[in-house]
Formats: C-alpha cells, sequence, structure tokens
C-alpha cells in the first residue's frame, strides 16, 4: 500500500466513525424526547412501552 492509500483508509473510517456518533446522538435525543411526552401525557402501558 501505498501512504496515500493508507490515508485513505483512515479517513474513510473517521467519516464512518463520526456519522456513527452523530446518528447515536440524535437518536439518543429522539427517544428521550418521547419518553419525556410520554410522561406528560400520562400515557398507558401500551404507550411507554
Amino acid at each position: 500500500m501505498t501512504e496515500i492509500e493508507i490515508l485513505n483508509n483512515s479517513q474513510l473510517g473517521f467519516i464512518q466513525n463520526a456519522i456513527y456518533t452523530v446518528a447515536m446522538v440524535i437518536s439518543t435525543f429522539i427517544a428521550f424526547r418521547v419518553a419525556r411526552v410520554a410522561n406528560e401525557k400520562n400515557a398507558n402501558i401500551l404507550g411507554k412501552s
């Protein structure tokens, strides 16, 4: 492998890691928001699960 291929592969890894991190942050935010709304509206057991 040449130096440029090694750098390219590491950059692709960093990009995938960044996309995964952003997706996890957004998913966590949505999950907590849904939980808060369900708690405020006094949802039943089926709605909370």
